[in-house]
């Protein structure tokens, strides 16, 4: 018991605890700087694009109802289906995936396979509207950018804040057409 405690109160210990609570602090600094780049870009093309309620890019996961509309209803299509209110869509999706978590307490085989289908389904749509919402502002450096961002997730933020002020690159709308809908000058 003696080793015990003296091994507590060694400064080796101490000092190991000292820099595990900095290193918590620093990535608690960047989770919340990565969050406000993301948050503000979103804002910002929301603004661009006349969204009534883009400040609700600053609250997850409802930033995905400002990606939706940024979006409009003829960009997605998933499953063959084409999606015509992604800004509904996107954010419900996350609530569906951690719902069907639930399917998984009754410990069925079948329930199991449920929830990782409605999951796989979940994650594949959402990284469908995240490659259209690149291509959307990058064009066909989209797909190298959506490949980048899959394999280093920390670039999301910083290409959502470097698209706060550009235009859309691609010609679904006729924006003149859809002045009401999406941009506002």
């Amino acid at each position: 018991m003696e080793v015990f405690v003296t091994l507590l109160n060694s400064a080796a210990v101490n000092g190991f605890f000292a820099v595990l609570g900095f290193l918590v602090i620093i990535l608690f600094l960047l989770a919340v700087a990565m969050y406000l780049l993301q948050s503000i870009g979103f804002y910002k093309m929301g603004k661009r694009a006349g969204v009534s309620n883009s400040w609700l890019a600053f609250i997850p996961p409802f930033n995905g109802y400002v990606m939706g509309k940024i979006l409009g209803p003829e960009r997605v299509k998933f499953l063959g289906q084409k999606i015509t209110s992604p800004e509904l869509l996107i954010p419900v999706t996350p609530f569906i995936m951690a719902f069907s978590n639930s399917l998984t307490a009754s410990g069925s085989a079948l329930l199991y396979l449920l929830y990782f289908v409605i999951n796989l389904v979940g994650v594949i749509f959402l990284l469908v509207c995240n490659y259209q919402f690149l291509k959307m502002y990058k064009g066909e450096s989209a797909k190298i950018l959506f490949i980048l961002s899959l394999v280093f997730p920390i670039i999301w933020p910083f290409l959502i804040f470097s698209m706060r002020n550009a235009d859309p690159v691609d010609s679904v709308y006729n924006y003149d057409d859809y002045n009401d809908y999406y941009y506002t000058e």
